[in-house]
């Protein structure tokens, strides 16, 4: 059976879901098991919960990982967690690297950062979250230095970093600058790594998968 979900299908319990932009999410059933959210980590300091509606599930595609069902739902029950512990991310800077010093409290979701480390983006913010609670769905150091692609898009990132008016980002944009052309998962990576059949996945298969998640949401734009 497929682990690409349909545009109206929704998971069981959890899964991840990638739109173009690029940008990658969790969907997890919500507290009162009816409804979904999705939680995602949307910029510097942002953590987003919202609903997950037909108008939002238009905009992405949306994979289940291979982890037992009993799993999933323990996960769906992390995602509240964790928005709860950290006030809408107003601790959690944006940056372009994976770092190891950085992670999700097991018990409390709290999110925790080590002294050395910078921050994450969208990407490493999924990573993170399944790294943390023991289901890792990529090997961050098998991803290889950056393409030309790449580069452009930490550049430019960084620049809107840069760009802000808050200060505060603004110094994140200093630090992003300077991780310019350091290895970079993508959030299509990540999706990808969902629909390998045993993780932690590697770049390879990652990226081969996350190919096919990206034409699918470029067939369904040119849909529209």
């Amino acid at each position: 059976m497929s682990r690409i979900l349909g545009q109206q299908s929704l998971p069981a319990s959890l899964g991840v879901a990638c739109c173009d932009g690029p940008h990658v999410a969790i969907v997890y059933l919500a507290e009162d098991f009816q409804n979904f959210r999705i939680l995602h980590f949307a910029w510097d300091r942002d953590l987003r919960d919202e609903e997950y509606d037909i108008a939002t599930r238009q905009q992405y595609v949306c994979v289940v990982p291979n982890l037992h069902p009993a799993e999933l739902v323990a996960l769906a029950g992390y995602c509240r967690k964790i928005y709860r512990a950290n006030c809408a991310g107003a601790n959690m800077p944006y940056n372009l690297q994976y770092e190891e010093g950085v992670y999700f409290d097991p018990d409390t979701g709290t999110f925790v950062i080590a002294q050395e480390a910078t921050g994450l983006s969208c990407a490493t913010f999924v990573v993170h979250f399944f790294r943390t609670t023991g289901n890792p769905l990529l090997r961050a150091s098998d991803w290889p230095k950056p393409s030309d692609e790449d580069i452009s898009r930490q550049d430019k990132l960084a620049k809107m970093l840069l760009r802000s008016n808050d200060l505060i980002t603004k110094m994140h944009g200093r630090i992003a600058e300077t991780q310019v052309g350091c290895p970079r998962i993508r959030p299509e990576d990540v999706a990808g790594a969902c629909l390998v059949d045993s993780i932690p996945a590697g770049f390879d298969e990652s990226r081969s998968k996350g190919t096919v998640v990206m034409a699918l949401l470029m067939e369904r734009a040119a849909a529209q």
